[in-house]
């Protein structure tokens, strides 16, 4: 590991009081693994890379891929691949779990996506009857100011993950999941430099179906 970091966060939290309970429906959630219940997992580099400078410690100790102690150089915004907003299929590593549901017909009500640094994407996708569709793709925000050696500005810091789609939007119609349904999340990482211990979750937040009177249509491309 490199030097010590202190993080702070913080956090607004907010309430609203029910004054009718009658409209109040059961929420399950679940979080589907990519890793299939590994949780964490290794992403190796394949493709070039390079420090964005030499580093600024005093005889700093060579860099090799299990510690950066001593070299000057801070992950990730000190290391860039060849092409830092183009990724070649040889440069993108896949992560995929494909599960059959087997609990009883639910709505989607929310989703999103747990992914660390060097995230590109995932998506949660269903096959019914031979049919499949992509129901949501969470996709990382990386912050983008750059002013080292300077303090990083919080909420921004160059490299990091600063944010992340949910499936608010693609959600509004309360897609359908039914007892047989195959679901599949895939994830993305780039594989330039390496990433150990990578997550890839999709939560999911759901509702009995049996709640709502709506017509269903799986619809491909």
């Amino acid at each position: 590991c490199q030097e010590l970091k202190k993080y702070k966060l913080a956090y607004s939290v907010f309430w609203e009081e029910l004054n009718n309970t009658k409209n109040i429906l059961p929420l399950n959630y679940y979080t589907i693994d990519a890793a299939a219940c590994q949780l964490e997992f290794n992403i190796p580099a394949t493709c070039p890379w390079s420090y964005r400078h030499s580093g600024t410690t005093a005889n700093s100790i060579a860099l090799n891929r299990t510690s950066l102690l001593g070299t000057g150089r801070f992950f990730p915004f000190d290391y860039i691949g060849a092409d830092d907003n183009v990724f070649p299929s040889h440069c993108i590593a896949t992560k995929s779990w494909t599960m059959n549901w087997t609990s009883p017909d639910v709505r989607l009500v929310f989703g999103k996506g747990h992914l660390h640094i060097g995230a590109i994407n995932m998506s949660l996708s269903i096959r019914r009857n031979n049919l499949q569709e992509t129901l949501c793709t969470v996709i990382p925000q990386y912050g983008t100011t750059n002013n080292w050696p300077n303090k990083q500005i919080a909420g921004d810091e160059f490299g990091y993950i600063t944010g992340i789609s949910n499936c608010d939007i693609a959600f509004t119609h309360l897609p359908l999941i039914q007892t047989g349904d195959i679901l599949t999340v895939t994830a993305h990482y780039r594989t330039a430099p390496w990433f150990y211990g990578v997550m890839a979750l999709f939560d999911i937040a759901t509702t009995p179906a049996a709640a709502f009177l709506l017509p269903e249509k799986l619809t491909t491309t």
